[in-house]
Parts: structure tokens; sequence; C-alpha cells
């Protein structure tokens, strides 16, 4: 039976339900806005270890603090029920959206990018999401991509495990050998495996594995290498198939180390030779300004305009003092000796002629220097330093979280 309330939250609708908990759209009337209510089910409260991942899951929302993550506004409990308050996610899903066709590819890569900045920020905080799908994938309404649902996620620090050895935790047709096989030693390169299956689907519209029973698929995962996606795809650029090939490769010695890694080759398609900038990922920063042949993202080389006299901004001050010397020592000569000689129009002349000399000795400007400053091969930056870098700044939203409704992941805990 759906609740009328969950604490202040006005219930509206029930948007999905999942094997963990039920999701509820609701009303938050202290600021009349409109949020997603995760809630777990009463007749899951008996099992400790759901209200152990349910704890969990809000102790790592509220950790996670980044722009593509889906932001928690409330954690709670309604008679003995822990729920979490979240913004409400008006976009629909990455699977909704591939549903209704292939994805365009420069747009794909900006959802990746995208993505891969927010799963950075996650594996930077020792978690691992562990159930990465387009279900999970959710967008606001400026299109702009989120990532949900952390029930299954896990976390280095954890006291106790709630997966034991041997047992494997997520959806099949996005885990990795590795995972599916229950390894010990599972690791975030795992969440990258996820990424590029995902990208596959976007693409292709479709799983590269087809199959009618999930063990099936999981099967595949293991033992079959990936369909070429440019047998699906022809019109694909080829750099697309490579980047996947190496995102999906069976060993995780040779995928991607990191997720900055595979965002940075799909920036590569979207920008070619253009370096990343992202405020929240000082690791992408340190690596973009360490790679040979790239320009660190830093401000352009400053160089002093010419004054209208022809000499630098910084220059006139002694170039004028200079001068006035030699003024007044001509000038006090000629006080000097006017009882004497008076100076002629060849002496006065002779004069102005050691002053523009004096001045010219000086260094015309410092462009030459600056330029010496400034790696020929880094291009200057014709973009507003204000303007963001790309598309995936999102306006301040003024609706809320929406992680919707996923089947059970498989698990055999």
């Amino acid at each position: 039976m759906q609740p009328a309330l969950i604490g202040r939250y006005q219930i509206e609708l029930e948007l999905g339900r999942g094997g963990m908990s039920t999701v509820y759209l609701a009303h938050d009337p202290l600021f009349d806005r409109q949020v997603a209510i995760k809630l777990l089910p009463h007749e899951l409260l008996h099992q400790p270890t759901y209200r152990q991942r349910f704890d969990q899951e809000a102790k790592i929302l509220a950790a996670l603090d980044h722009r593509a993550i889906v932001p928690v506004y409330d954690i709670g409990e309604e008679d003995a029920q822990p729920y979490v308050v979240m913004r409400y996610m008006t976009g629909g899903s990455l699977s909704e959206q591939i549903k209704q066709g292939v994805i365009e590819p420069k747009e794909a890569a900006r959802i990746l990018i995208r993505l891969a900045m927010a799963l950075h920020e996650v594996h930077s905080h020792q978690i691992l999401h562990r159930d990465l799908k387009p279900s999970n994938i959710l967008f606001d309404q400026w299109n702009e991509p989120f990532l949900s649902d952390f029930g299954t996620a896990k976390s280095s620090l954890e006291e106790q495990p709630m997966t034991q050895t041997g047992m494997a935790v997520g959806t099949p047709a996005y885990m990795s050998p590795e995972q599916i096989q229950g390894a010990a030693s599972l690791d975030h390169r795992g969440d990258i495996y996820a990424m590029g299956i995902i990208l596959y689907e976007m693409l292709c519209g479709h799983h590269p594995y087809g199959s009618d029973t999930p063990i099936a698929v999981a099967i595949k995962h293991v033992t079959e290498p990936l369909p070429p996606l440019l047998e699906t795809n022809p019109n694909l650029p080829p750099i697309f198939e490579t980047i996947i090939n190496k995102a999906t490769e069976k060993n995780p010695d040779q995928r991607y180390q990191s997720a900055i890694e595979l965002a940075e080759a799909l920036q590569r398609i979207i920008s070619p030779g253009a370096t990343m900038e992202v405020a929240a990922m000082p690791a992408l920063e340190t690596a973009a300004a360490s790679s040979p042949g790239e320009a660190a993202p830093d401000r352009p080389a400053q160089i002093n305009a010419p004054t209208a006299g022809g000499l630098p901004g910084k220059l006139w001050l002694p170039a004028a003092g200079l001068a006035l010397l030699l003024i007044l020592y001509f000038g006090g000569s000629y006080f000097k000796n006017q009882q004497a000689t008076k100076p002629t129009a060849a002496a006065a002349t002779a004069a102005l002629q050691v002053v523009a000399q004096a001045t010219a000795t000086l260094p015309p400007i410092k462009a030459a220097a600056a330029a010496a400053e400034v790696p020929a091969a880094a291009p200057v930056s014709t973009a507003s330093p204000t303007a963001p870098a790309t598309a995936t700044s999102t306006p301040t939203p003024t609706a809320m979280p929406l992680p919707t409704s996923t089947p059970p992941p498989t698990a055999t805990e």
C-alpha cells in the first residue's frame, strides 16, 4: 500500500520498484518542489544485509559531491523504514534514449566524458559502483547525464564486507569477467569495463552480447570477444572501436587504468588536440600538464601592448627618466657656458639625437621574450576565460533527483 507521507514529504505516486527499494515521487512542502524518495520496503527490514546495503548507499551518496552524481537532499527514517530523498530527474534514463534509436557519436562521447569524470570522483573515494548500466544513468531537464543507484556499491573502507568471496553482485549484461567470476581482487577497472559496454550499446542501439538468459550473457563476457563495432555500424569513426575494445579487454591490466584515461580518449574525438579542463578533477589537470607535446591549460602568456608612442607600456618610465637626465645635463652645460658661447642649432639637434638614440636602444617590446616562454605547439585559446569548458557544465537546476527503479541486480549473496 502506498504511504501518504514519508517524513514531511507528500507522496504523489510510485515511480518504480526494484529488488532492494521502492522509489516514489513526492512533494516537499518546505521548499515547494518535487523530489524522489527511495524507501526500504517493510518486507526487507528483517534481512540485515538489505538494511546494511541501504544504510551504506546513503553514506556513500552523502560523501560524494560531483555535478554528474544525483544529489541527496535528505536522509531519514519513517516507521522503522530508512529513506533517502534525492533530486527528481525529469529527463528519463539512458536506456529510454537508446530505445529511441542510435545515439550520435559525438553526443555519445559527450555523455560518457561527463559520466567518466563522475566515476573518477567515485573511485577517488575508494568506492566501486558495480552496477553501471543505462537504466542507472539519468538525465535532467537540460539533457545532462547523472550517475545514480549506488545500492550495490562497495567501499574499500567498509568495516565488514557484505559480499562473500566467490559471489557475484551486479547486472550480468554489464559485469566485467572478473566481477562475474567473483574475484576477490575486483577493483575500479570493472566499472571501466561496464562503461565500454554502455558506449557500445549507445552507438549500435543494442547490447553486444545477444542472449535470452543472464547466465548466457555472463558466459559470453568471460569467454567471447566483443563483436566488431564497425560490422554493426560501419558509419562510425574507427577510433570508437579502438576505445571500446581497450575499455572492454578481458584482462584488467590491458584496459584504461582510470576513468580519466577513458574520458581523455573520448575528448580527443570531440576536440582533437584540446586539453580537458576539469576543476573538480586535479588528477586530470596534472595528467594533462605532464603529457608530452601538450601544453598545460594555463592562461596564455601576457605580452605588454605598445603604447601610442611605440614603446611597451612598462618601458616608458625608464625612457623618460633617461631623456630627462640628458636634457638636464645639456641644459646645465648651456647655463654654465652661456656667457662664453651660445649653443648652436647643431648642438641642440645633437642633444635630441642622443635622446632618440638612447630610447631606441631600449627593447622595443617583450614579444620575442614572451614568445620564447610559450611553447610553439601550444595554440592560443580564443575562448573567454569565464566561459564554460564544455557542454558538460550544468546550469543550476530547480528540479530534483530521481533514481529510476531498476530490476534487482543479479547477486548471489
